[in-house]
């Protein structure tokens, strides 16, 4: 029962609003790992793949977005 209710909650909310899925990365593809390719070529190739007007979206780089990535730089301390 608790279940239940549950369930028809979420379908009531799922019908009531629209669901997008917004990607911001391709890590792998095809058996291939990605991650030491530039983010910008992970997106086109994300892009890519995902039809436009649809539920799912790729992120769109903001300005200036690289440096949340400093971090993981050699020798950054």
């Amino acid at each position: 029962m608790f279940l239940t209710a549950i369930a028809s909650r979420r379908n009531r909310c799922v019908r009531q609003h629209e669901l997008y899925f917004v990607a911001f990365d391709l890590l792998h593809h095809n058996g291939h790992d990605l991650r030491d390719m530039a983010l910008e070529e992970r997106r086109e190739i994300l892009a890519s793949m995902i039809e436009p007007g649809g539920r799912v979206q790729v992120q769109r780089a903001a300005a200036g977005e690289q440096g949340h990535l400093s971090p993981c730089r050699p020798g950054w301390a």
